[in-house]
Order: structure tokens, then C-alpha cells, then sequence
């Protein structure tokens, strides 16, 4: 029943659009099974038994996806249970028990079991296996019953409330619609949860149980209060054999309740993980795919900042990258998927992946990454260039001169000195102008005998973020200006993209009253481009 709820619910969650699909961990399918085990299964190894959707005891070799026998078995057969020797395996229903030998031959039919005057005649809660034991734990008729399936001895029987049987090492577990119960393996009563929508047992004596908007898991040996607790709203959770990780309506995290992160997306399928998380099986209407998790090594335990961003300097962009090590020990720089915050975006804040200084200061740097949060403090140095309002009236100073600050040329100049390589300036309709660049600049022609006409730059290349405020405090009001442009502007060099700006407004000044200068406004008032003409 646990299986088909988790079907559903998986149903549910792609349908609103929760799988995960950007994340450190890979699960590669290795095969599919040729129907859906919704329902009861047992994992062994590579080879998993279980009663498919067509309501028949089937047993597949997970590796390859290969049915190795159909046990040819009715529908009324709704509860499983394999020892951990293969030698018996076992079909459960209200009123009677199925066994089969290694070779798929019926071995033995129950209706009853009785132990002096005691009857078992229903077995609705099915059985498990103790550890390395032909002892099959049975429930029924509000009766708990260890039945040796070698021998045919009942070794006891006890008063219990019917439900789900799990056993492991040291115990068996019995849940019921709302409780579980905890017995150990002579029946001795040990331990009641209550007011539970779920409760799973591993192997290892760990349990994991679903409260009122609580997951909490249990070391072993250890139940009168969790060591791990998670809120979340959740139906159903299973613990695998190993006690290593847990399944959360269908999504994995290891038993501290930390979650893991794939990059498969499983499309509704509900999850269901083997022994120490060697495959997850992912089931949908049809069929039953097999994945290879390999203990989800590949998941990520702990990040951190590196110290090479701990100092920056105003007016740089630096390059993001987060350190993740992950649970096989290896340490990677992760970009993808990593989100950046700071504290005080008028110091420094996070574009693009790319972390922009922009005044002297100290910020808190944090990046969260798959449940992960790292955090650093970061010095921002001061800008050791001119300020922006320095810088720009060194540039007019120069423009005076028919140049700009830096620029190997000038107006004027002999266009056969520009050593460099071919560009463009130019919008999505049409405008433009072609040239060579040299350093930082573009320069351009349109005479005979070829002299320097036109000189542009792009004051983003130098790292300058000038506002039109800024601007218009050194130059002035512009002689005239068209705030309907709404093309795109694009640098290129040698047929690549230097910048490339969404241009709202532009604006024309005369340099000295002789010399067109016309500046480049993006939609938030930032100058991205500014050209100067002889003519």
C-alpha cells in the first residue's frame, strides 16, 4: 500500500513541478523492468522480487532489466516476504500463506497456524524474515506469530494489533493506520509511537517516522527521543536496509535529514532506494526503471567560499565560483546552480554569476548551494584609478585635443598607422559604421585620403559605470537629444562581441563648439558608448 501511495504522490509532484534536475549527484539508468512493481518487493542483491501490476510474484536481475521467472502466482496474493538466503519466499494474504522453493515450485500451502490454543487464520498484515533466519514474523487476527518456515515450529505467538511487519537486526516493527510498535525478535514489547502518518526500520535498528508536519529519525537502540528532526509536510518515508538514507514522499535525503539533490529528472515516478542506495528504482504506470546511485557519492556535504575572493578591488568584476566537497572526498569548483547574495549591494552585489566592487567597504559574501550555505567577508580595496568624475574631465580635457585619454590616435590622424584588427559599431536597424581597433578604441574612416574620422569607445571596457548624471556634471546639457531610440548597440572585434547595450536615449554635444560627440544611453541611464567625429 506504501508503494502505491508514493506512486501517486510522485504523480502529484511532477504535476506541479517539483523534481530537481540541476544537481551535483548523477544516476545514470542502467535498465527498465518490463512492468510496474508498485506494490510489495524485496531486493536481494542485484535481483529484486516483487508482485508486478499484473498481480504476479515475478523475480528480475536489476543489472540488465531481465525477467528470470514469473512465479505464475494469482491476484489475491498481496504481501511478500524473502529470506535472506533466497531459499524461501513467501506470498501473503488475509487467509493464506504461498511458499516456493530456489526454483519457483510451490513448497507449501498454509490456511492456519496455531500454537495450543491459540489460531492464526488471517494474515493481513503480511510477514518479514528475521535476519539470517528461516523465521517468518506473521500478522493477523490481532495476533503477532514467529513461524519457522524450515521446520514448520511456531516459536511463540503473542496478543498484537495488526499491521505492516519490518524486522531488522535486533526487533520487529508492526505498523498499523496511525501507530508503530516495536517487539523484540522473542516478542517482547519495547517501544509505541503514536499519532504517526509513517514509520520505516532499517537493518541496522534506525528508524525514521512521519508526525504532523515532522519527519524525525531514530538512532538505534535509542527511541524515546530523535537525534534528527525535519519539518516538512510529508505522507510517507522509508528508511533503506542500510539506515544511510531515506526516501521523503519520493525524494532522498541521508538519515541526518539533509537533503540530496539529482540532476535526473523522475517525472512523477515514485522513488524507492536498495541497500545502501546502490539504485533507485523509479516507477510509473507502466514500468519500473533501475538507476545506479552507488551510495550517492556524489552528493554534496559541505561548501565554502574561496579566500581568493576575500579581498576585491572597486570598479572590478570578479568571476563567482563556490568550493563543494562532496561525500567521496573530491572538492570541485561548482558555478552552475549556486545562488550569490550579499549584505550591502552598495559595496559589492552579485550580476550574472559575477560579483561587481563597486565601493570601498565590507560586505558579507554568501552563496547557498543544495541546502549548502557558505559565507565569507570580503574587503573591498578602493578603486586606485581616477573617480569617475576625475576621469571624465580628463577626457574632455582630451577631447579638446581630438582625442580620448589612452587612444593611440587621434582625429585627423593617418588611418594606415591603426594596427589591429576589423570591427563594427552598430544597431539592430542598420546604423553603424565599420573600423580597426586598437586597444580599447575603435577608429574609422570615411575619407580619401584615409584619415581618422571617428573615434569610439565604450566606457563599460574600461571598467567606468557613468551615470547621465555624472555626465552632464562635466560636459553639460547636450546640444540635442532623442530619447526614442530603443535599439540595441553592439561592439564587435575581429567578428566577436566586445558589449553589447539596449540603447534608449542618445545625445549630441560639440567638443569646443567644433568637434560632434555623441554619448550613448542604455534604459537605466548609463553611458555605454561614446563616439567622437572630425566632421
Amino acid at each position: 500500500m506504501k508503494e502505491i501511495l508514493a506512486f501517486i504522490l510522485g504523480v502529484l509532484m511532477s504535476i506541479s513541478g517539483l523534481m530537481q534536475v540541476d544537481a551535483a549527484v548523477t544516476t545514470p539508468n542502467v535498465s527498465k523492468l518490463s512492468q510496474a512493481i508498485t506494490d510489495e518487493f524485496k531486493v536481494v542483491g542485484d535481483k529484486l522480487y516483487g508482485i508486478g501490476d499484473r498481480d504476479g510474484l515475478v523475480l528480475y536481475d536489476l543489472k540488465t532489466g531481465t525477467l528470470l521467472r514469473d512465479y505464475e502466482t494469482y491476484s489475491s496474493y498481496s504481501k511478500l516476504a524473502v529470506s535472506d538466503d533466497e531459499s524461501h519466499v513467501v506470498l501473503m494474504w488475509s487467509y493464506g500463506i504461498r511458499s516456493f522453493n530456489t526454483f519457483g515450485e510451490v513448497k507449501e500451502e498454509i490456511e492456519k497456524i496455531e500454537f495450543g490454543p491459540s489460531m492464526m487464520e488471517s494474515f493481513e498484515g503480511g510477514g518479514d524474515f528475521l535476519p539470517n533466519s528461516s523465521v517468518l514474523i506473521l500478522s493477523g487476527d490481532e495476533k503477532l506469530t514467529a513461524y519457522d518456515m524450515t521446520t514448520n515450529e511456531v516459536k511463540w505467538m503473542r496478543g498484537a494489533e495488526s499491521g505492516n511487519v519490518t524486522t531488522s537486526e535486533h526487533y520487529i516493527l508492526v505498523e498499523n493506520q496511525n501507530s508503530g510498535r516495536l517487539y523484540t525478535h522473542e516478542g517482547e514489547f519495547v517501544h509505541e509511537w503514536t499519532d504517526v502518518n509513517d514509520i520505516s526500520i532499517s537493518q541496522s535498528d534506525k528508524v525514521v517516522v512521519v508526525g504532523d508536519k515532522m519527519v524525525s529519525s531514530f538512532g538505534a537502540n535509542s527511541y524515546d527521543k530523535p537525534i534528527h528532526s525535519l519539518q516538512v509536510q510529508a505522507t510517507i518515508a522509508d528508511i533503506e536496509s542500510s539506515g544511510q538514507f531515506v526516501t521523503i514522499n519520493n525524494t532522498p535525503y541521508t538519515f541526518d535529514l539533509k537533503k540530496i539533490y539529482m540532476n535526473t529528472d523522475f517525472g512523477g515516478k515514485s522513488i524507492d532506494l536498495t541497500a545502501s542506495a546502490k539504485y533507485v528504482l523509479a516507477t510509473d504506470w507502466d514500468y519500473t526503471y533501475v538507476y545506479l546511485a552507488n551510495g550517492f557519492m556524489e552528493r554534496s556535504i559541505s561548501a565554502y567560499i574561496p579566500s581568493t575572493l576575500q579581498k576585491l578591488t572597486a570598479g572590478t568584476t570578479y568571476n563567482t565560483s563556490l568550493m563543494v566537497k562532496v561525500a567521496s572526498g573530491k572538492t570541485t569548483s561548482v558555478k552552475k546552480g549556486v545562488v550569490w547574495t550579499t549584505d550591502k549591494p552598495q559595496i559589492a552585489y552579485v550580476k550574472d554569476g559575477k560579483i561587481v566592487a563597486k565601493s570601498k567597504g565590507t560586505v558579507t559574501l554568501k552563496a547557498t548551494y543544495e541546502g549548502l550555505t557558505a559565507k565569507r567577508t570580503v574587503t573591498v580595496l578602493p578603486d586606485p584609478r581616477p573617480s569617475d568624475y576625475s576621469w571624465l574631465l580628463s577626457q574632455k580635457a582630451q577631447m579638446v585635443r581630438g582625442t580620448f585619454v589612452g587612444s593611440p590616435h587621434k582625429l585627423y590622424g593617418d588611418y594606415a598607422k591603426v594596427k589591429g584588427s576589423a570591427g563594427t559599431f552598430e544597431s539592430d536597424w542598420g546604423f553603424g559604421y565599420k573600423g580597426r581597433h586598437q586597444g580599447e578604441f575603435m577608429f574609422t574612416s570615411s575619407s580619401k585620403p584615409q584619415k581618422i574620422n571617428i573615434i569610439t569607445m565604450s566606457p563599460s571596457l574600461q571598467k567606468r559605470d557613468i551615470t547621465k548624471y555624472e555626465f552632464q556634471k562635466v560636459f553639460g546639457k547636450p546640444r540635442n537629444s532623442n530619447g526614442d531610440y530603443w535599439e540595441t548597440f553592439k561592439f564587435t572585434k575581429a567578428g566577436k562581441k566586445l558589449s553589447g547595450y539596449y540603447i534608449e536615449e542618445v545625445a549630441e554635444y560639440k567638443i569646443n563648439n567644433k568637434l560632434p560627440m555623441y554619448v550613448f544611453y542604455d534604459s537605466n541611464y548609463r553611458v555605454r558608448y561614446i563616439s567622437l567625429y572630425s566632421k
